[in-house]
Order: structure tokens, then sequence, then C-alpha cells
């Protein structure tokens, strides 16, 4: 009976033992899946971040690119408003000249009618 309660208790011990050894064993295994876990969805997180990185920079780009297009449209607008803005003022010019040189021809004109129709006169105003 000794022998048999000796081999119960080694036996006890060593199904314990076992057991320790299997959860020990499944506790490495567990952990083992965890960390892979942890690496791929690290790996999936960095992935999305790239994705999302990459998007914000197209979207970005796109906007800046609209940008420029709308400024240059807006610029060449406005060059071409100074332009017929310089053109009005050119033909302005020229009316105005061409209008000052008639004044002055008529102004001549007007002289040069004065001055030939004195001297027809006499000298008490009369013509002759």
């Amino acid at each position: 009976r000794d022998f048999s309660v000796l081999e119960d208790g080694a036996l006890a011990h060593c199904l314990q033992e076992q057991e320790i050894e299997q959860h020990y064993a499944s506790n490495i295994q567990k952990n083992k899946l965890v960390q892979k876990d942890i690496r791929i969805a690290k790996k999936l997180q960095d992935e999305e971040d790239q994705r999302s990185k990459l998007q914000s920079l197209q979207k970005r780009q796109l906007i800046e690119e609209k940008d420029l297009a709308y400024a240059r449209v807006v610029q060449e607008e406005l060059q071409k408003q100074t332009e017929e803005r310089q053109q009005r003022e050119e033909e302005d010019q020229e009316v105005a000249r061409k209008l000052q040189e008639l004044e002055e021809a008529e102004l001549q004109g007007r002289r040069w009618s004065l001055d030939s129709h004195s001297r027809h006169r006499g000298r008490n105003g009369r013509q002759c």
C-alpha cells in the first residue's frame, strides 16, 4: 500500500509537471501568435499610413495644380485687361492728338483768314 501511495504521488507529480509544461508551451505558443499578430497589424497599419500619406500628397498636388492653373488664367486675364487698357489709352492719345492737330489747323486757318482780311481793310477799318 505504501508503494501504491508513492506511485500515486509520483504519477500525480508527473501529471502535474506535464500540465505545467503544456500550460507553459501553450503560453509560449499564444505569445508567439500574439507577437506575430502584432507584427502583422503593425505592418498593415504602416501600409495604411503610407497609402493615406500618398493620397493626401496626391490631393495636395492636385489642389496645387488647380490653384496654379487658376492663377495662370487670372494672370492671363489681368494681362489681357492691361493690354486692352493700354491699347485704349494709345487710341485715346491718338484721337486727342488728331483733335489737337485739327484745332491747331482750325486756329491757324482763322488766323490766316483774319490776317488776310485785315490787310484788305483801310485805316478806319473799312474794306478797300
